[in-house]
């Protein structure tokens, strides 16, 4: 039997932890490195693993979860039967269990950090649109909520309905959101370049539960949650699109992924973008003025103020403690990685949102 030379596995491991850690430090502790990390070395890997991973019909990191997850389970279950017939020692089995962890969890920290982790810390998306992001008055914020009213009921017109009034997507929605997001990448050229096609989560019920409507997995690949109400798909695939490209913030992606839906020549992509810029503006706005945001919400039309019910009918029933436990886990997350609001770091969208508006007005 071939001996293990624990040695150098231990320096390889070494070696390895220390390059993620010195790639934490050099993002988090310079002004240089994320950018530079996310526009020369990170494009590798969308252009080599995500272009891999895209000529597969589901979400490899999907089943990479479930083939890891069943490798436990036949492995505690193997071990089980060995320990109860007296060829293995439990000392053994916790030994083993702790060597793969240390394993497992030295790569997967490294592959956080090449595929993901770094780029929280580039400039952020703002700084390349020019946008100038201060405080705005709730005469302006007013002013917002109204525009995206009307943006909401002229383009209400325009999409297909299905039985229920409710938004039906078109055939090619997955080559469409790939196809807004080039259209935005003629503008601001960090979001030019290869766009794989989102991919849908076939267990889907399971991020349902979470509350989850996308997920960027470390596979370089754009998920999205297939049984959620329909006119949240398009902005949500250009959300996790956006994550592909580099921008980690979520407020940012959400704001990329607003301007990706205005770019669509889909009437149902820029309803869904005007959806979601919406929700987080007269959000923000009901908590400045209650009396406002009623007056402005009942401008609003059928077809929207039927799927903003749906919406809200919808996720409700996935209230609990599963949903409330993610919750406090992508707090935790968010906040590990800087993003210092956490789960609130989605609002600061309405400030993009407001400086883009303020933009076109000039």
């Amino acid at each position: 039997m071939k001996t293990i030379n624990w040695k150098r596995r231990g320096i390889v491991l070494g070696t390895l932890m220390a390059l993620g850690l010195l790639m934490q430090v050099l993002s988090r502790q310079t002004a240089w490195f994320g950018e530079w990390y996310a526009v020369h070395i990170y494009p590798l890997w969308v252009n080599t693993v995500g272009r891999l991973f895209s000529a597969l019909p589901f979400s490899v990191g999907e089943f990479l979860i479930y083939g890891g997850i069943l490798l436990v389970v036949v492995w505690l279950a193997v071990s089980v039967i060995r320990i109860r017939k007296g060829t293995y020692r439990l000392r053994k089995m916790v030994k083993g269990a702790g060597v793969f962890v240390l394993h497992a969890g030295v790569i997967l920290f490294l592959i956080f950090n090449l595929n993901c982790g770094i780029n929280y810390y580039r400039y952020p998306f703002s700084q390349e649109a020019g946008f100038e992001i201060k405080k705005y008055t709730k005469e302006e914020l007013t002013d917002l909520c109204e525009w995206l009213t009307e943006e909401i009921n002229r383009e209400a017109q325009l999409i297909e309905t299905d039985a229920d009034g409710l938004c039906a997507l078109p055939e090619g929605v997955k080559k469409e959101a790939g196809a807004s997001m080039r259209k935005l990448g003629g503008q601001y050229e960090s979001l030019s370049g290869y766009y794989p096609l989102p991919k849908p989560i076939l267990s889907s019920f399971v991020m349902s539960y979470e509350k989850l409507q996308g997920v960027y997995f470390l596979t370089v690949e754009a998920n999205y949650n297939r049984d959620m109400p329909a006119y949240s798909i398009p902005s949500t695939m250009c959300h996790e699109l956006s994550h592909l490209k580099g921008f980690m913030r979520e407020d940012e992606a959400n704001f990329i992924a607003y301007l990706a839906c205005q770019e669509s020549d889909s009437p149902e992509f820029r309803y869904s973008g005007d959806l979601l810029a919406y929700i987080y503006s007269t959000n923000a706005l009901a908590k400045e003025d209650p009396e406002t945001y009623s007056r402005i919400r009942a401008k609003l039309c059928d077809t929207a103020n039927r799927e903003l019910v749906h919406h809200n009918e919808w996720w409700s029933k996935y209230d609990g403690v599963v949903a409330k436990t993610y919750d406090k886990f992508n707090d935790t997350y968010l906040k590990a990685n800087s993003q210092s609001d956490g789960v609130k770091s989605y609002g600061r969208m309405v400030d993009l949102l407001l400086s883009y508006r303020a933009d076109l007005g000039d």
